[in-house]
C-alpha cells in the first residue's frame, strides 16, 4: 500500500485545497503523486521516498538522459489530459528516487499544485522543466 504523505488545509484556504485534491485523484500516479483519500479539511496522497533535486544537484549529481525524457513525456501526457503545473522551475518540486545502487532510477513531481491562471500553458511548463535539467543531464 506505501506510506502516505498528508495535506491539511489552514482555515482560508480549504477551498483551495480541495481543488488541489481534485486534480490529485484525476491526475495522481505516474509522475504525480497518487490520491490516497479525503480527510477533514485535508487529503491524503502518496508518499514519495528519494532524494530531494535541489540536494541531488547540490551534491554535482547528474541525471540520465532516460530519466529526464520520461519524465518529459509524462509532463506531455499530462497537459494533453488538461494538467499544467505553473511552477516546474524549482528544483524543490521533485524528489529523485534512486535503485538499490543509489542511481538514480525515476523523477517524481512531489508538488503537486497545478495551475488555476489561463497564462500558463503545457509549453511553459516545458520550457521550465527543460531549463531546469539542461545544466544536470548526463553527458553534458
Amino acid at each position: 500500500q506505501g506510506d502516505t504523505a498528508i495535506k491539511i488545509a489552514k482555515i482560508n484556504s480549504i477551498g483551495a485545497l480541495r481543488a488541489e485534491a481534485e486534480k490529485i485523484r484525476s491526475y495522481g500516479g505516474g509522475l504525480l503523486p497518487a490520491f490516497k483519500g479525503e480527510r477533514v479539511g485535508g487529503y491524503e496522497m502518496e508518499y514519495i521516498e528519494g532524494v530531494p533535486l535541489q540536494n541531488w544537484m547540490k551534491t554535482g549529481g547528474k541525471i540520465p538522459t532516460e530519466i529526464y525524457l520520461q519524465a518529459r513525456s509524462e509532463l506531455i501526457e499530462l497537459g494533453k489530459r488538461g494538467f499544467i503545473h505553473g511552477e516546474l522551475y524549482s528544483p524543490s518540486s521533485y524528489v529523485l528516487q534512486l535503485n538499490q545502487a543509489g542511481n538514480p532510477d525515476r523523477l517524481r513531481v512531489v508538488d503537486p499544485i497545478g495551475a488555476t491562471s489561463q497564462y500558463y500553458t503545457l509549453q511553459a511548463d516545458l520550457k521550465h522543466f527543460d531549463d531546469l535539467f539542461k545544466g544536470i543531464l548526463a553527458g553534458n
